[in-house]
């Protein structure tokens, strides 16, 4: 899926085209750096003779006996750099020579961008010294970072934070625009779009990313829709204890992307090459522990029984073989148990407690939800974070509080009086905090909960971006929250006869949240019946789907909490009453 289609453009349209006996030196932006962590490894890159790999940020010594590959996004700030490199002397070699049989005329400085040039940026590029040491330019349109086979993400949480000041405001909408772009070329197909119509970020994007849809003339075919979302649309999801074994793993250990650090090892947690991973992240942690025990006891057995050989040549060669498959299997096992042993340490045994109290505010089945809240928040062992997180949850829940009455919680709490503003200047992602401060977000309705969800007591919530899925297969979404913008190629015959799935894309403006991730496997791994309790009879049928979902970051707590990506200012299109 998406880290394969990367990991093949990325070696198709760069490393195959630079096949020769020189070593290279690769050079890369943060973006870019992102991408192929996320899709290539070291061992990958030195078969194609890339001696070393530079930060196109930091500084780096001349190393003009090397050739260079760049690969870069193509934003003024990474070609500021790229030209400051030839500015004076060359930082790499650069003559121009014909070599016969290579793809290029001219070796001098090859230049890959994640995805289309601008004009004006190819005019800066053409007016600089650099120009004339560049033989090779390419476009290869993967201007995202495949975080998971269905997880794309775009940006960094600071992204949000420009969207909304206006002297970034349409360059970023534009950037955005041109990435999603790419994530359509990646799915081999035009996308009816979807947005929530009340925010003004979601009508400007949706406008932008039309635009240049309908422009590529590689889409040939509408082959699903894209949904754009603010993240205000369900700002409970990022702040809930997720006790499933990923969500723990990003809340409770901070992962930092794909890695883990644990008694200061790096573990590495790959959804391609560790197969325990891929199958046990999006389950709960009870569900975690007991098959990574069994797992494990059933490896071990199956070792020792292998163990057992009769002494002949052929039986000790059949050990010799399968004993590096069993320790490699071993390793992974024992590399998890070391992660959930961890969240086990860090895990309070309140926390559970604490989970019922976040689900009942979340799912709305408490009575007195500021009742429920009060020893928690008076509690002197609970962090200023896990507060906060409950008075924003209580926020949502009664669609904001009195001002006095948030400024009392606030006191009472003893969260530090700086932090206030963490709370207060939430509004700034279009959440109301105070009531009556804001437009309320409309929204499709909740649907009824089902046994499924009921599981574990601590994990009733499902999120509104699930429920999102489910009516925009069921064409049921609602014309008032949600405006259409229809793309103008045939929908693929193979779609319209049932015969292939409708592949949704959605996109979250403000962050991604782990259950939301979840959702567009489980949803994409299962066929789905839907209740007639929340659809239209006419609908009650089974569904198929083929979900991709991403944002600029992950949204966890500490990055939604963080004070530096509090906003000043907010953008909200607020629709007319109807009724």
């Amino acid at each position: 899926m998406l880290v394969d289609y990367v990991a093949n453009r990325v070696y198709k349209d760069i490393f195959e085209l630079e096949r020769d006996n020189n070593w290279k030196v690769l050079i890369l932006d943060s973006m870019t750096t992102k991408i192929l962590s996320q899709s290539t490894k070291m061992s990958g890159l030195l078969k194609e003779k890339i001696v070393i790999i530079e930060d196109l940020n930091k500084k780096r010594r001349p190393m003009p006996e090397l050739d260079a590959i760049y690969f870069i996004t193509p934003t003024r700030m990474s070609l500021n750099l790229v030209v400051d490199d030839f500015v004076e002397k060359d930082q790499y070699k650069s003559k121009r020579v014909f070599v016969k049989n290579h793809p290029f005329d001219q070796l001098g400085i090859h230049l890959y961008l994640t995805d289309r040039l601008p004009d004006d940026l190819f005019s800066f590029l053409a007016a600089s010294r650099a120009s004339k040491k560049i033989s090779a330019l390419r476009e290869i349109d993967v201007a995202f970072m495949p975080f998971e086979s269905r997880v794309f993400l775009l940006d960094e949480p600071r992204f949000y934070k420009r969207i909304i000041e206006d002297s970034y405001r349409q360059r970023k909408l534009e950037r955005l625009a041109e990435q999603l772009n790419t994530i359509a070329i990646a799915l081999g197909g035009d996308f009816d779009m979807f947005y929530q119509s009340q925010i003004s970020n979601c009508v400007d994007l949706a406008s932008l990313t039309r635009k240049k849809l309908n422009q590529n003339g590689r889409l040939s075919s509408t082959i699903g829709d894209m949904i754009i979302v603010d993240r205000s649309y369900d700002p409970f999801a990022p702040l809930l204890h997720e006790l499933t074994y990923q969500a723990m793993t990003y809340d409770v250990l901070r992962a930092d992307g794909d890695i883990v650090k644990i008694d200061n090892r790096d573990l590495l947690l790959d959804e391609t090459e560790d197969k325990t991973w891929a199958s046990l992240r999006h389950l709960h942690m009870a569900d975690v522990m007991k098959k990574l025990a069994n797992e494990y006891e059933d490896l071990m057995a199956k070792q020792k029984g292998l163990n057992k050989t009769d002494g002949t040549t052929k039986s000790l060669a059949e050990l010799m073989r399968r004993l590096p498959h069993f320790q490699r299997q071993i390793q992974e096992l024992e590399r998890h148990i070391s992660i959930s042993e961890e969240l086990d340490k860090n895990y309070d045994t309140w926390i559970d407690d604490l989970c019922d109290v976040e689900q009942d505010l979340a799912c709305d089945s408490i009575e007195k939800p500021i009742k429920a809240i009060i020893p928690w928040i008076l509690n002197k062992t609970l962090s200023d974070e896990m507060k906060m997180r409950l008075i924003l949850l209580l926020c949502h829940n009664k669609k904001g509080l009195e001002e006095e009455k948030l400024v009392q919680l606030l006191k009472n709490s003893g969260i530090k009086e700086d932090q206030w503003k963490v709370v207060k200047n939430m509004r700034y992602f279009n959440a109301t905090v105070v009531e009556n401060d804001l437009p309320v977000i409309m929204k499709m309705p909740k649907r009824k909960q089902n046994e499924e969800d009921l599981k574990f007591t601590d994990s009733r919530y499902v999120s509104r971006i699930t429920d999102l899925i489910h009516y925009n297969h069921a064409n049921e979404l609602d014309d008032r929250i949600f405006t259409k913008i229809p793309s103008v190629k045939p929908k693929i015959s193979s779609i319209k006869s049932g015969t292939q799935k409708r592949k949704t894309i959605v996109f979250i403006l403000g962050g991604v949240a782990p259950s939301e991730m979840r959702a567009a496997f489980e949803l994409s791994n299962n066929t789905f019946k839907p209740s007639a309790s929340w659809f239209s009879s006419k609908n009650n049928c089974t569904f198929t789907y083929d979900v991709y979902i991403g944002s600029s970051h992950i949204a966890m707590p500490h990055t939604q909490l963080n004070p530096s990506l509090i906003l000043r200012t907010l953008r909200v299109q607020v629709l007319e009453d109807t009724e």
